[in-house]
């Protein structure tokens, strides 16, 4: 019974049952903050140790970069004579001529003039490219506005790589186009100039001939004007694929009118090479269509699939240990896996959080990368393991504004995380965590040897309960039999019934009868309750006055009673059943049968404070007598009313009490007292 239990419980456990988690080893201040600085880290000189890169404006507004050794010492820092945008502040690092080491390349502009420089970190007296111009950017709205993404690649395969920029300006619309710069011939090419805008972009060869293709996310505004005549008009969609030599591969595909983008990833499917295309149009309801282009028959064909998505949808290619994925990312919280080789769903997992900024990066330096995202619901940075069995995350400042992710290697083996959350700067370890699978077996043992010593107490409990409860029936059971033998005890009965035929034998008939249907009544009432534990207080107090009558006419002139009830008593209080008659018998056979005549007991029955109160007073022989006069017989209906208030009293807080003493009057035993009370709140339920 316990196994179950613990199962479910482990399972909704919130452990952090990841192996891995993110330790904080140091914090810092970007290196020219409060200037806008993005940090850049990458291993410049192959020693396996990166560098830390700076990109900033200088105090005179110039493009920088500045570059500080693992060490701290610093290399230098270079100005070029233009400003540094927002928008371009991306560095290209790469060996651009074979020499064995990394060079830094930046873009900036100067008046209308888009440029780019490059820097040798060994060598801090010079840049070795400065104001290489890769175009002219109209002035709209008083502001130079463009946007730029680089790549390095061999794009001629003569062993060197050229630089591909993707420019597109943006209050001027003009103009945007793929540039490429090759360093060592020291050229530009450049395509014609187009109305989409361009975005990141891949470059791979995708059919496998020795010459590459651009592959870029293209975006539509609906700003170019339609009478334009440019090219690739931004009103429409488009998939436009670009040669070596920056000519479209085949006519762009028209995806159709409206604001949006279209964003291609290449996957293979046995070799074959395949499009898988997010098609994003801002202006309908269904606003994300997937397709998949076929590259060898330039067909492009809808994906049929069954997700559903409430956010914004991005895609990334993934690497994992049996093969490539593609992950589709719905940035309201779920991860949908397809394997690459049919496109079908692996796993979909929802990871209860608002996703943004989803990344592949590969940060504890193994073959395989994980996934790292933004949680917006907890403003924390997040981390998928490759298999997504495990993750850590990272809580961000509340002020963090802009979040970067990236690594920086310590040597062959060692890799740290960075995080630049704002201008302050964190880097974690990635580790696993020390003793975990001993710890989660620990608590596992735990949570399955808790349900097992709960279930032992539970049954051990109920066995106990059931035990009491059938010792608590069986003393009911007794109980209630004793009072009914006590209430039709033969002595009374046959006195009374003698008492009857006496009346009877003198002719008194009416008498007779009188007293016959009250003593039928008193029987009838004894049977009537003798399932019963408890009755109404009226009930108690007319069964006693039954009984009481009844001993009267048995006794003549032996004594009288009275019975006072105060106007504040509540006659509807439910009292123990035979809690009245049983004092009054007990004052009737025990003292007062032993006096030949003005016997007296008085009964009141009245409230105080929390309580209601019963006396009865007598004037008999008084206690230790009667026990001499009765003796195993004496007070036997108050023994058998002291075990029902036993029982009672066991599931009462408030418990009911009665004392019985001697009254003493001028140093003489006078007769008998007793006082009962009985809470106000006393309750009956659990034992009626």
């Amino acid at each position: 019974m316990a196994l179950p239990f613990s199962l479910v419980t482990i399972l909704l456990l919130p452990l952090d049952n990841s192996e891995r988690s993110a330790k904080l080893i140091s914090s810092k201040l970007a290196d020219k903050a409060p200037v806008f600085t993005i940090q850049t880290y990458a291993d410049l000189d192959n020693d396996g140790y990166a560098e830390e890169i700076s990109h900033f404006s200088n105090i005179i507004n110039q493009c920088a970069v500045k570059i500080i050794t693992q060490k701290g010492v610093l290399l230098g820092q270079w100005n070029f004579n233009g400003t540094l945008t927002s928008s371009n502040s991306n560095l290209l690092i790469f060996d651009y001529n074979n020499n064995g080491g990394k060079e830094v390349f930046t873009i900036y502009n100067r008046a209308d003039s888009v440029f780019m420089g490059g820097l040798d970190p060994t060598n801090d007296s010079a840049k070795i490219f400065e104001d290489i111009f890769i175009d002219k950017i109209s002035c709209a709205n008083d502001i130079i506005h463009f946007s730029t993404f680089m790549r390095a690649y061999d794009m001629d395969d003569n062993g060197f790589k050229e630089v591909i920029i993707a420019l597109s300006a943006g209050y001027s619309e003009q103009p945007r186009r793929f540039i490429i710069w090759d360093p060592i011939k020291n050229t530009t090419s450049r395509s014609a100039s187009v109305g989409i805008k361009f975005g990141s972009f891949t470059i791979e060869d995708i059919d496998k001939d020795g010459t590459p293709e651009i592959i870029p996310v293209l975006t539509s505004n609906e700003n170019i004007d339609k009478g334009s005549g440019i090219q690739l008009n931004d009103w429409n969609r488009w998939l436009a694929i670009y040669d070596h030599e920056l000519e479209p591969e085949f006519d762009p595909l028209d995806m159709g009118v409206g604001n949006g983008s279209v964003y291609p990833v290449l996957i293979r499917q046995d070799e074959r090479p395949l499009l898988f295309i997010k098609d994003y149009n801002k202006k309908t309801e269904n606003r994300f269509r997937f397709y998949t282009f076929d590259w060898n028959s330039k067909t492009l064909s809808p994906w049929e699939h069954d997700l559903s998505f409430n956010g914004d949808v991005s895609l990334l290619r993934f690497q994992q240990a049996d093969g490539g994925r593609l992950l589709i990312i719905d940035q309201d919280g779920v991860i949908h896996i397809l394997n690459t080789d049919e496109l079908k769903l692996v796993q979909s997992i929802d990871v209860g959080c608002k996703i943004s900024g989803a990344m592949i990066l590969n940060i504890n330096n193994d073959s395989l990368p994980e996934v790292v995202f933004k949680n917006n619901n907890n403003n924390q940075l997040c981390i998928f393991s490759n298999d997504f069995k495990d993750h850590a995350h990272i809580q961000l400042p509340d002020t963090a504004g802009m979040v970067r992710a990236s690594y920086r290697d310590l040597g062959k083996s060692e890799r740290h995380l960075i995080v630049q959350a704002g201008h302050q700067i964190y880097e974690y370890e990635y580790e696993p965590v020390p003793y975990y699978r001993i710890y989660i077996s620990v608590i596992y043992l735990l949570v399955y040897l808790g349900y097992v010593l709960s279930v032992w107490l539970i049954i051990f409990v109920q066995k106990k309960y059931f035990k009491n409860r059938y010792e608590r029936e069986k003393l009911l059971a007794e109980l209630k039999l004793k009072s009914i033998r006590n209430q039709m005890d033969p002595h009374f009965t046959f006195n009374a019934v003698n008492a009857i035929a006496s009346a009877v034998f003198k002719e008194d008939k009416q008498n007779a009868y009188t007293y016959f249907a009250k003593f039928s009544n008193l029987i009838r009432s004894t049977m009537l309750y003798s399932d019963r534990m408890t009755r109404m207080l009226d009930d108690e107090l007319e069964f006693t006055l039954k009984y009481l009558e009844i001993e009267k006419f048995r006794f003549r002139e032996k004594f009288e009673y009275e019975i006072t009830v105060d106007d504040e008593v509540d006659l509807n209080m439910e009292v123990p059943r035979m809690i009245v008659q049983a004092f009054a018998e007990s004052a009737i056979s025990n003292g007062l049968m032993h006096k030949t005549k003005n016997g007296l007991l008085v009964i009141k029955v009245y409230n105080e404070k929390d309580h209601l109160k019963i006396e009865f007073t007598d004037n008999g022989v008084g206690i230790e007598r009667s026990k001499e006069l009765n003796k195993e017989k004496a007070f036997k209906a108050v023994k058998i009313m002291e075990e029902f208030i036993t029982v009672f009293n066991e599931f009462n807080k408030p418990k009911i009490k009665y004392t019985m003493h001697d009254v003493i009057i001028d140093g003489q035993v006078s007769g008998t007292k007793a006082d009962i009370e009985i809470p106000f709140d006393v309750r009956y339920t659990l034992i009626r």
